[in-house]
């Protein structure tokens, strides 16, 4: 039976499916203090049902790249809803994104819209093999998360339900390794429709090695596709291609495009991207298509939030608060004697940062004790720890910064008593694709 406590519902899992309707949102990738629902957001804060604050360091998955109920976006909405959000035809909005998004990404010669990223890559995969005449796609091993669609989650360890001969046509190549991925095209000659991967890797990232790809793919035929729906309007205006001065042939962009707004983008060459519109003689390929494809607010949000970062001003000063927020994570692990169990790799504005076990292996144990203890410090981090975003600025930093200190405290106490299992008082958050609960 759900039964309703202060307003909330307590069994929510009799009614969603794991309780929540996005994976990294559920009750298992975070601790068991973790806020149960979130009733408001302002800035870099946000608030549960109960009245707890929080500084907020997940920014909901990462798509909230100013800040929650940021005014300038939600003015935009606002003015956009008033006007009607769903039209029978195009609307003005579509065009002057379109527009926007062509003058910031080099690659984006046609641009379409959608509503989440999923969809955008999904449609980037079919538009290669369309372009190509193959099927094959050849995916990165590292990204934790390329879509919801058959063509990936196949290739995951939580491929139950897609049908055999479609797990078949995703193979995976390992990140970074330019010499994997040849071996790859060459084994499978003429049937490689596309190379897949974001940009950004975990803990390296080398231009070199981005170009060598791009080099690799067309010299056998395939398109290059990079999932920038965490990367784009994060780490550059342009993205990762723009960061790095590569050009793939079709790109897909989400989360931070419009401040945490539902709107996704897939854009590239010409060419390809014509294969999904009315103005060749070829036979048709369905690209995207969707009722909301066009609804005005995400548009209106795509807009206003584009054109606050196209400055550059907020990406300087991310990457200034990350560098701190790392060097206070490194002192504070150091000073507390388990410097060895951190890890830190990617980009200074958007680092990968892991807690090790004494084998070298992130340790999700470690890793949910800390998450616990910034909670019960007024921070709430995601799977993702520290995602940054325009609202957070010196004070927050600061606070944040003690509630570091204090939780490695507590965290190193906890390791060196091997007692973090118990300290935590639940099983620890775990990764979204495994093979059982």
């Amino acid at each position: 039976m759900v039964v309703k406590k202060d307003g909330l519902i307590t069994d929510i899992h009799s009614l969603i499916p794991g309780g929540a309707h996005t994976y990294s949102r559920g009750d298992d990738t975070f601790p068991a203090n973790a806020p149960k629902s979130l009733s408001r957001g302002k800035g870099a804060y946000v608030w549960d049902t109960t009245g707890r604050r929080f500084i907020d360091w997940g920014m909901a998955l990462r798509s909230v790249s100013l800040g929650h109920a940021h005014p300038k976006v939600d003015r935009a909405v606002i003015s956009a809803l008033r006007s009607g959000v769903n039209m029978s035809r195009p609307v003005p909005e579509e065009a002057i994104l379109a527009r926007l998004i062509a003058s910031v990404v080099p690659s984006a010669e046609m641009v379409k819209f959608g509503k989440n990223g999923s969809d955008a890559t999904a449609a980037a995969v079919r538009l290669a093999r369309s372009a190509t005449g193959r099927d094959l796609i050849l995916r990165s091993d590292e990204p934790d998360f390329l879509g919801i669609h058959d063509w990936f989650i196949g290739s995951t360890v939580m491929d139950r339900g897609v049908p055999t001969a479609v797990k078949q046509l995703t193979k995976t190549f390992k990140y970074g390794d330019l010499g994997d991925l040849e071996n790859q095209l060459k084994a499978h000659p003429n049937q490689v429709a596309a190379v897949v991967l974001e940009p950004l890797g975990k803990f390296s990232t080398s231009p070199e090695f981005l170009r060598g790809l791009i080099a690799l793919a067309h010299e056998h035929g395939a398109l290059v596709i990079f999932d920038e729906t965490v990367s784009g309007f994060r780490v550059h205006i342009a993205g990762a291609q723009g960061l790095f001065d590569v050009r793939p042939d079709l790109s897909t962009f989400g989360k931070a495009i419009a401040n945490g707004y539902a709107l996704s983008a897939l854009v590239g060459r010409r060419d390809v991207m014509e294969l999904g519109g009315i103005r060749h003689s070829e036979d048709r390929t369905f690209l995207m298509s969707s009722t909301y494809g066009s609804e005005r607010v995400g548009l209106a949000a795509g807009l206003a939030t584009i054109s606050e970062l196209r400055s550059g001003t907020i990406f300087r000063q991310n990457e200034r608060v990350m560098r701190r927020i790392v060097e206070a994570m490194a002192g504070a692990f150091d000073y507390h004697g388990i410097g060895a169990r951190l890890k830190v790799g990617g980009l200074p504005i958007s680092p990968n940062i892991s807690i090790l076990g004494p084998d070298g292996e992130v340790d999700f144990r470690a890793k949910t004790r800390f998450m616990w203890l910034m909670i019960e410090n007024g921070v709430l981090l995601s799977q993702h720890l520290f995602s940054v975003a325009g609202a957070h600025r010196n004070r927050v930093v600061a606070k944040t910064s003690v509630a570091i200190d204090q939780s490695i405290r507590g965290l190193a106490e906890s390791i060196k008593r091997d007692s973090v299992l118990e300290d935590i008082q639940d099983l620890p958050v775990q990764p979204v694709f495994r093979r059982k609960n």
